[in-house]
């Protein structure tokens, strides 16, 4: 059988279809983890470190996810109506988005291993000293106690209770692990997922690239075969 009719086989379509429903499941999983990541933001203590990784890596994927949505669409329109130059316009598409999820996912894992560097440049003892709030709300939010341990505290502060009705956290019931573990931990966890997923998406689309590049190939190979035929 001709490459030229390969283009005509059900299969083909079949693949191409069933590609762009995975795609756009994919697409709509990418918008709420995106969603998700930047909606947590106001959660957060307000810690310019975490704030800034939330709002990149949510937003790229955010919007990954919106452009992934619009481009499956596409694709299924491309199983009923195909010619050369949609297929180009397709295959450019995936393309980019592919490279979009491998770099939204190298952030992720950069961002997640650099979080325990950031977070130790940004909580200090003089910063939990002369704001109260925040290192109350740090204590409760991530469930620890100081920077490194409750050692850092002369008198430790009702935040760092495990059991919220001992407020002078008396029988050792206060948290153990200290903050700046908890937090970068915390983060990293999350930025680290949200990077695997990105690099998992990147390979998904790997296989539209290949759907796309071997429909354009087919396609122009009939399109020269037929005009090969027209002139003889």
């Amino acid at each position: 059988m001709k490459l030229a009719q390969l283009s005509n086989l059900p299969t083909n379509k079949i693949l191409l279809f069933s590609f762009n429903i995975i795609f756009l499941l994919v697409s709509c999983a990418l918008i709420g983890l995106g969603s998700w990541l930047v909606d947590i933001i106001d959660e957060k203590p307000n810690i310019p470190a975490i704030k800034e990784k939330y709002t990149v890596v949510g937003g790229l994927m955010l919007a990954a996810g919106i452009a992934g949505f619009f481009t499956a669409s596409f694709g299924f329109a491309l199983t009923f109506c195909r010619n050369k130059y949609s297929i180009f316009i397709y295959f450019v598409l995936v393309f980019m988005l592919l490279l979009l999820g491998i770099a939204v996912g190298i952030v992720g894992l950069v961002f997640a291993d650099r979080s325990e560097l950031k977070i130790s440049q940004f909580l200090t003892k003089d910063l939990l000293l002369s704001n109260s709030q925040l290192a109350d709300q740090i204590q409760r939010e991530f469930k620890c106690c100081g920077l490194n341990g409750p050692n850092d505290w002369e008198n430790i502060p009702s935040s760092c209770c495990a059991d919220i009705s001992n407020a002078d956290c008396q029988n050792g019931s206060n948290f153990k692990k200290g903050c700046i573990s908890a937090v970068s931990d915390s983060i990293s966890l999350d930025l680290a997922i949200s990077g695997g997923i990105s690099l998992a998406v990147g390979l998904i689309l790997l296989l539209g690239v290949i759907l796309a590049s071997h429909s354009f190939l087919e396609i122009h190979e009939k399109n020269k075969n037929n005009a090969y035929e027209r002139n003889f």
